[in-house]
């Protein structure tokens, strides 16, 4: 006969059976999924907007658009490691893995990295108005030729590469009906939505440009 043991969730502060979500009243709600509910809440001075875990679950990385704040926490206690006051409205996240970057955008014209161990800024990159996403492709040199991966700016009418690690510009893209929101997910293709009510594609090699969906809010 078969011997039939408990299933147990195993969770390093926070990865990988723990969900993290911000918007609730009393700060983060933590979710054990195996149990599908929420077990605890982290308390936080502000108001969270975008939660991201760090690669090995020790951390939060949280950005608070009305305190004009990012922070990190840390996934276990919600203690607060550090924060570093930006300017705007920064509710807008990415992480660069590969140099263990954060970025951090929203409300202003320009874009902060930031070191998560210190929250100290690195770098900061310019752009031609209000920034409304921001997302890394993770292409290294082989693709780009230079040192870092990619970080893509939306702001204005155009969507701006920038070498992450440098800062160099490494090319921009006029988009019809202006660029909002960024998503790069696995392979050669960026999704951009508009702020005309429209999704578009953007070819991460020829940067070609190619209608996918209009008529909506994305």
């Amino acid at each position: 006969s078969a011997l039939l043991l408990p299933i147990v969730a195993y969770a390093d502060g926070g990865a990988p059976n723990v969900a993290y979500v911000a918007g609730t009243a009393d700060g983060i709600s933590v979710i054990d999924i195996s149990q599908q509910k929420v077990t605890r809440t982290i308390a936080v001075n502000g108001t969270p907007h975008t939660v991201f875990l760090s690669l090995d679950g020790s951390y939060l990385y949280v950005t608070k658009p009305q305190q004009g704040q990012l922070a990190v926490l840390a996934a276990n206690t919600g203690n607060e490691i550090c924060h570093a006051d930006l300017p705007g409205r920064p509710g807008l996240l990415a992480i660069d893995n590969g140099s263990n970057t954060l970025f951090v955008a929203g409300g202003a014209a320009s874009v902060n990295s930031i070191d998560p161990a210190t929250c100290k800024i690195k770098h900061t990159f310019q752009t031609n108005g209000p920034v409304y996403g921001i997302a890394v492709a993770a292409v290294g040199s082989s693709l780009s030729g230079d040192t870092g991966n990619q970080l893509w700016v939306s702001a204005g009418n155009t969507l701006t590469t920038f070498d992450d690690v440098t800062g160099k510009v490494i090319g921009s893209i006029v988009i019809p009906g202006n660029p909002s929101y960024i998503s790069i997910p696995p392979g050669a293709t960026i999704y951009v939505t508009t702020q005309s009510g429209s999704i578009l594609t953007v070819d991460l090699t020829t940067r070609k440009v190619t209608q996918l969906l209009t008529g909506g809010q994305y």
